[in-house]
């Protein structure tokens, strides 16, 4: 993390190893870290189309 400009205090590292290490082995695995990639992805695609139907659903009330 401290490479990519990230400082953690001892908690946040422990809460991101909570969320990433899902087999509890004390290491992120690849497929760990992919599956976290991938789920973050996912929800950003989610929240993209909810932006645009929420904007759409807004220019047919203009046109009402």
């Amino acid at each position: 993390m401290r490479r990519m400009g990230q400082t953690l205090s001892p908690d946040d590292t422990a809460e991101v190893m909570a969320e990433l290490d899902l087999d509890g082995g004390g290491t992120i695995h690849v497929n760990e870290f992919l599956d976290k990639v991938r789920q973050s992805n996912n929800e950003r695609a989610a929240d993209a189309k909810r932006r645009e139907e929420a904007a759409a659903n807004a220019e047919k009330d203009k046109e009402r």
